[in-house]
């Protein structure tokens, strides 16, 4: 009986686990510390042209941990933007990853904004950002 039920329940929770929700966890690249309750706006789309044209959005939120939780029924491909930050990536990254890639290795943006790196594993995003300039800012 108890090989019968594990027989039952192994698939179930490997389906489960392929639809699982994904980690963002949002960094400040200067000093490697969480940022916290910040807006995080995710573009996705069925092609990385949908998602430079923003046609698919909605709005996370992070913890206390930096984190913010991507439901597991997103498209496959996203864009994240954090409100009042701007991105450590060169401007040669397009800023769009692809959530296959992201569920089964992991993702850890690059960091121009010193030399701090993280090791992401299956189910995590990091993405480094800055605070905005009072310039940047006012370009809004």
């Amino acid at each position: 009986m108890r090989r019968l039920l594990l027989a039952l329940l192994i698939p179930i929770s490997c389906a489960l686990a392929g639809t699982g929700t994904v980690k963002i966890h949002v960094m400040n690249g200067k000093s490697g510390k969480p940022v916290t309750n910040a807006h995080v706006l995710v573009f996705q789309g069925e092609s990385i042209e949908e998602v430079k044209q923003l046609k698919h959005s909605f709005d996370l939120r992070t913890d206390a941990d930096g984190i913010a939780m991507l439901p597991g029924d997103a498209m496959p491909w996203l864009g994240v933007l954090v409100d009042w930050h701007h991105s450590c990536q060169s401007e040669l990254d397009s800023g769009i990853y692809r959530l296959a890639t992201i569920q089964e290795a992991g993702l850890a943006t690059p960091n121009t904004c010193s030399s701090i790196v993280k090791t992401a594993t299956p189910g995590e995003l990091y993405l480094f950002v800055r605070a905005e300039t009072l310039l940047e800012k006012m370009r809004h």
